[in-house]
């Protein structure tokens, strides 16, 4: 990795310094002005267009009135299911869009890599060569007297010695003439690889640009699925608690209109007791797997990782001031940051991350949060299997990949803390064993996190 980090600092080319996205607050913004882009969301219908209970009250006594606003909230309430599953699809599409421009991008990486390494070296090896042409041409200049004849005339009896210097010099001539030519040619195939590679530079711009957009319309296309979710839950409750009076042909009462709002915490707590069955399962699954890792290192004598911790929150041996570390601090790297041979796609591609695992195996190892921040996807992708993103406030893109499945600890527009258990790693997707991808994005260009992780005092 010292030898990649070099020759970024030897190169000529520039990238322009990234801005940052203020992605939450355009998101946010988008949401609430309905400005998103057209076919990105599903077409909501708005709410004021639904039946209130105004609508019931005017229907009583009403058979006709009372059969026809039945009919019209039993579709409204199946519109709140048709949206939400709607919202999932495009939630689900939008992601996978997301990870293809951002594959595209990973590629165009590498190709500037590439492109750069091979300039740097050309450019090295022309000024070797140039060197070497200077450097004998010099001494042909400080060997060959100024009038060759005088010398010869005045010193016969030297004329075999002067004439195989000569010939010497004339041998270091034309030797020098094709260092020349090599050095010229070196020089030639580094400009053009230079200019190769600031054409690859711009597309690579471009397509970073891409990815940014897709990855903001992922994000928009999950918010928006929860929102469809959270009216589900709100308008949907009040719908049902409708159809009571108008299936009943009574008029309403106030334990009608409370109704709604039972039903309303009824769906709220059966939801937020559903998400605590799967953390609670994610948790007991990362116990087991670490009893299983203690035995296995006590019977041969290794390191045993901790058991994480019940609450689900964060481990306090590896938070360290306002951050934490992404996973146990006693793990090690399997993977760096940079150019590298893919263990499953089988050649070279740009690894925009670094891989972690733990001692005693990784499967189902906690995933912590390495700062504060707000997730904003949590889902399949193609190229990552399970990943989780979170996104801090100066807008620095924080992802998690490989997740077990089902092993999701925080979900999107949740507020997570440095040192939260966030998910728990496992080997979804293009993946060989166990570990975590864990990436650092800022302005939707990848920087290499223990660069990060170590300027905040972190190091594995």
């Amino acid at each position: 990795m010292a030898t990649t980090a070099n020759r970024g600092a030897r190169s000529t080319f520039r990238r322009r310094a990234p801005k940052r996205s203020g992605l939450l607050t355009v998101v946010a913004g988008a949401l609430v002005f309905g400005v998103l882009a057209p076919g990105t969301m599903a077409s909501a219908k708005p709410l004021e267009d639904y039946a209130t209970w105004d609508d019931v009250v005017a229907a009583q006594g009403d058979v006709d009135e009372q059969n026809a606003l039945i009919a019209d909230i039993k579709s409204q309430i199946e519109d709140l299911k048709s949206q939400v599953a709607q919202a999932e699809k495009e939630a689900d599409a939008a992601g996978q869009t997301y990870a293809a421009a951002q594959s595209a991008a990973t590629e165009q990486r590498a190709q500037v890599h590439t492109l750069q390494t091979q300039a740097d070296e050309a450019r090295a090896k022309a000024e070797e060569a140039e060197t070497e042409a200077g450097a004998y041409a010099a001494a042909m200049a400080n060997s060959v007297p100024s009038d060759p004849t005088v010398q010869l005339l005045a010193q016969p009896e030297s004329a075999d010695q002067f004439l195989r210097g000569m010939s010497t010099i004339s041998k270091l001539g034309t030797h020098n003439g094709e260092v020349y030519q090599e050095a010229l040619s070196a020089r030639n195939n580094a400009d053009q690889l230079s200019a190769q590679a600031e054409d690859a530079l711009a597309e690579l711009e471009q397509l970073e640009a891409e990815a940014q957009s897709s990855y903001e319309a992922a994000v928009a296309a999950q918010q928006n699925l929860q929102t469809k979710r959270d009216q589900k839950i709100n308008k949907g409750s009040e719908l049902e608690a409708m159809l009571v009076p108008l299936m009943e042909r009574r008029d309403v009462v106030q334990a009608d209109y409370e109704e709604g709002e039972r039903k309303r915490e009824e769906e709220r707590k059966r939801q937020e007791e559903e998400r605590r069955r799967r953390a609670e399962e994610a948790r007991k699954a990362a116990e087991e797997a670490a009893r299983k890792a203690a035995e296995e290192a006590a019977a041969s004598g290794g390191y045993a990782p901790p058991a994480p911790s019940g609450d689900g929150g964060g481990d306090s041996s590896v938070t360290t001031g306002a951050y934490a570390y992404p996973m146990d601090p006693a793990g090690w790297i399997t993977d760096y940051f940079g150019p590298r041979l893919h263990p499953v796609y089988g050649y070279w591609k740009m690894h925009t991350g670094i891989d972690l695992t733990v001692p005693g195996g990784t499967c189902w190892a906690p995933i912590y949060a390495v700062t504060d921040g707000v997730v904003t996807l949590a889902s399949y992708l193609d190229g990552w299997g399970n990943m989780l993103i979170y996104e801090d406030a100066e807008g620095s893109v924080f992802m998690n990949a490989h997740i077990s499945d089902g092993g999701f600890a925080a979900y999107p527009g949740e507020h997570v803390s440095a040192g939260q258990v966030v998910a728990y790693a496992g080997t979804t997707g293009p993946s060989t064993g166990c570990h975590l991808h864990f990436e650092i994005q800022q302005g939707g260009t990848p920087i290499d996190p223990l660069i990060w992780l170590g300027n905040r005092g972190m190091y594995y």
